[in-house]
């Protein structure tokens, strides 16, 4: 994969963007970044403690 995935990855790692704007600025589909984030182990879920506790 190319520069602009790497950068729209680092975005995305980073809380800066959205998964769909982070897609976008990959020139990619939503479906294909969540498969790349998740051939790189990065979960497009997010929880705080807080939120599991209260489960």
């Amino acid at each position: 994969m190319g520069n602009k995935i790497e950068k729209a990855l680092q975005y995305y790692r980073e809380n800066k963007f959205s998964l769909a704007k982070c897609a976008e600025m990959a020139e990619v589909t939503i479906e294909e970044f969540i498969v790349y984030l998740g051939e790189q182990k990065i979960s497009i879920f997010s929880f705080e403690k807080e939120d599991i506790a209260n489960a």
